[in-house]
């Protein structure tokens, strides 16, 4: 098992070097629209430290669905598609392949877009360290499900349109609880009830994605 989620990680990662897609597309976007909304919200006078946070899960929820597109397209490395039944590859293995792999690239923007993040809403190096775990869980819960609803969207005669409009609805929770908690941190309040919501959806959203993920790729 771990075998071939190493052999998938590796894939997907030969894939990004050879590409640049991460480093030319996907992190410009990220940074240009977090710049943009940023302005805008200036520019109306809202005040940036208290907006910042929910506008920083805005851009990384657009980011994770742009990357999840990218993962699953017709350009991706076949293993992380559902044709993996076709290669006798095990199914919960295919996922927490494609789910540490996505993971790390998400990983990969968040952090710059959190550091251009401190410099427009004034967010200090403290209250951003403080705030680390809760954006790393927050990232892990967002690919757990992304990646299954990933391959949803991938069967073939689906619209490019059904994956966002599947995923939002379940993003929804999880963007909550941590912009809740990277408002804390920035703001220095508590909100330590935001956890459990956060590693209970983990746990959940993760076996579900063990579960269903080979059945996905049955069909």
């Amino acid at each position: 098992m771990w075998s071939t989620i190493i052999a998938i990680i590796r894939v997907q990662w030969r894939v990004e070097m050879r590409q640049r897609v991460l480093l030319w597309q996907v992190a410009p976007f990220a940074v240009m629209a977090l710049v943009i909304t940023g302005l805008a919200a200036n520019a109306r006078s809202i005040a940036r430290t208290e907006v910042g946070p929910g506008l920083v899960y805005v851009v990384l929820v657009f980011t994770t669905l742009l990357l999840i597109g990218r993962l699953f397209s017709a350009e991706s490395s076949s293993l992380s598609s559902p044709s993996f039944a076709m290669l006798a590859i095990d199914g919960s293995a295919a996922y927490l392949g494609t789910v540490i792999a996505l993971a790390v690239e998400l990983l990969v923007v968040t952090g710059v877009v959190v550091a251009i993040a401190g410099l427009l809403f004034h967010f200090s190096a403290m209250s951003l360290l403080v705030a680390t775990p809760s954006i790393v869980v927050t990232i892990i819960d967002l690919t757990t499900l992304g990646v299954l609803f990933g391959a949803l969207a991938a069967r073939p005669g689906q619209s490019a349109a059904l994956l966002p409009l599947i995923a939002l609805p379940s993003f929804t929770p999880v963007i909550i609880a941590g912009e809740r908690l990277l408002s804390a941190a920035v703001t220095h309040h508590g909100a330590g009830q935001w956890w459990g919501l956060l590693i209970l959806m983990s746990a959940v959203y993760g076996g579900i994605g063990v579960l269903l993920y080979g059945v996905i790729g049955e069909l």
